[in-house]
Parts: structure tokens; sequence; C-alpha cells
């Protein structure tokens, strides 16, 4: 691809970040915002009630660098209002989001201007890279549209997306009643509004994986989640998608999925999950009698 001269034309980008007690984390997540290949952006960060010193380090980065503000909860009132709060006052043509213990690549806001440019592309996405302490892989890769009707039965943007700062205002942001599922629920509304959204294949979010800092991917919130986007969207999606939720909400709360779920929700996406998690099962299986048959030769000996 021809290297676009961003010179002629820099649309200001806006990144927004609620945070909440992250201060040994959130410098990783500014620093790669400051160290974007893409320079004309400012960072909106929320602190949504944080009592360590994160407040502290958002001043000291706010008076070593003009692009970044941010603005206090006094009390925690969640992700998705913290959100909002930046979402308002957002200066940028175009804005995107970043979870505090998250990071961007470098070049990520440079692809999606680049993009924008050269095919005018108003919403993008991109993959995404997994990260711990022992490894890092590439999560599912996907380059192509993402139309409303794939977005029905399952997330397949992901946990941020690049889009004009006045489609997400007038989309009216995050919804604060979801105790999950709110990036889907926003996505859907964006899309079902303004139309598709065009997915990288690059990834470029880093996207960490920690058992100590758990998400909220499990348990009553995640299916309370997912009942109230059936609810509040039930008029837009036919049967198959309604089917494919139910498993999207079987593992997102890591629960079995079981033959007979299978035949209650019949389609050609849920089976292609159940024989993956069938093959995954069968993998640990292996595994673990390989384990035990080895450690069974070493009593031996």
């Amino acid at each position: 691809m021809e290297k676009t001269n961003f010179n002629e034309v820099m649309p200001l980008v806006t990144v927004y970040m609620p945070t909440h007690n992250r201060g040994a984390l959130i410098r990783r997540a500014i620093d790669s915002v400051l160290n974007q290949t893409y320079k004309n952006l400012e960072l909106i960060i929320c602190s949504d009630g944080s009592t360590d010193e994160t407040v502290d380090i958002l001043q000291e980065y706010c008076d070593k660098d003009p692009r970044i503000s941010y603005v206090v909860n006094e009390t925690s009132q969640g992700a998705c209002y913290s959100r909002n709060r930046c979402i308002e006052r957002a200066k940028g043509e175009f804005i995107t989001g970043l979870d505090d213990d998250d990071e961007f690549t470098a070049n990520r806001i440079e692809l999606f201007i680049e993009r924008h440019l050269l095919e005018g592309r108003n919403i993008l996405s991109a993959s995404r890279l997994y990260r711990n302490d022992n490894e890092t892989r590439v999560g599912d890769i996907f380059e192509g549209e993402i139309t409303r009707e794939m977005l029905g039965s399952a997330n397949l943007i992901g946990n941020q997306l690049f889009t004009k700062t006045e489609y997400i205002k007038s989309a009216g942001g995050f919804d604060t009643e979801f105790p999950a599922w709110q990036d889907y629920d926003m996505w859907y509304r964006l899309v079902s509004q303004f139309g598709s959204c065009y997915k990288l294949s690059e990834p470029t979010y880093i996207f960490y994986v920690d058992d100590n800092r758990p998400r909220i991917t499990t348990g009553s919130r995640a299916y309370a989640g997912y009942r109230m986007f059936i609810e509040k969207h039930m008029s837009t999606l036919n049967n198959k998608q309604l089917k494919n939720l139910y498993f999207q909400d079987i593992l997102n709360r890591s629960q079995p999925v079981t033959l007979q779920s299978l035949l209650k929700n019949i389609t050609k996406t849920n089976f292609k999950i159940y024989l993956k998690e069938k093959l995954k099962k069968l993998s640990f299986a292996k595994k673990l009698h390989a384990l035990v048959s080895r450690k069974r030769t070493f009593s031996k000996i």
C-alpha cells in the first residue's frame, strides 16, 4: 500500500480511556498512545473514583504533554459513564478507545487513518494480540466487512473500534444500564445507524490476559448483559441470531457447551463451536493421559 502523506491531511483523533485504581498499569496504556506514529491526537482519561496514585500520575502526564487531559469522578460511576464523560469532551473528528490495562501497537491509529483516507472508511476495527506473562498470541484473524446481519450473531468487532466522533455522539454513547455486553450494544447501534464496520487483519490492539485482574466476562453480570442485549434489540434479531447469541453467552460465562444445548439451538455457527469445544477437551484429555502415563513410568524406575 502506498504511504499516505499525513502532512497534508491530519484529522484530529481522540482516544478515550476510563480508569479505576490502575496506577500500577496505566503508564503502559498512556505511553502506547503517546508513542503512536500518528501524532495529531488527544487523549482524554476519566479517573472513576480512583483512590490510589492514579490522579497524580495523570497530572504528571498532563504537565508534560498538552495533548492529554483528564476528568475525575469523585465516586465510582462505572466504565460506561466514564467513557461517556470523555466522549462528551472529545474534539477529534475521529475517536477510539483504550482500556487502562491494555495497549496499542505503535501503528494502530495510522492504519485506521490511512484506510479512511484511501477508501473512505468511517467505522473500523482490527484484530487483537493476547498477552500474558508467558506469551503473546494472535487472536482470530479476519479482514472484511462486518454487516449488521453478521454482528447480530456475535461481537465480531471486539472491545474497541475507530469511528467518527459525531457518530458515537449521535448514537447516544454507551448505555450505562448494561452490566456487561456494553461494547457490543454500542457497536450494534453504530452499525445499525451508520453502516458496516470494516475490520483490518493486522492486529494492533494488545489485550492483556491476567488471572489476577479478572474482567467482567463471567457470572451473573455477564448473563444480565446478554439478556439486556436481547431485550433491547429483539425487534432486529432473527431466530438464527438469537440461537447464536445463546451460545455466545455460554462461552462468555465459561459454561459447558452440551449436545442438548446444541440440539435446541442448532445453527452452522453453533455446530462449529460445539466441535471446537469437544476437540479442546479431547486434546486436554490426551495431554493429561500422557502426563499421568509419564508419572507412572517414572514411579517404576
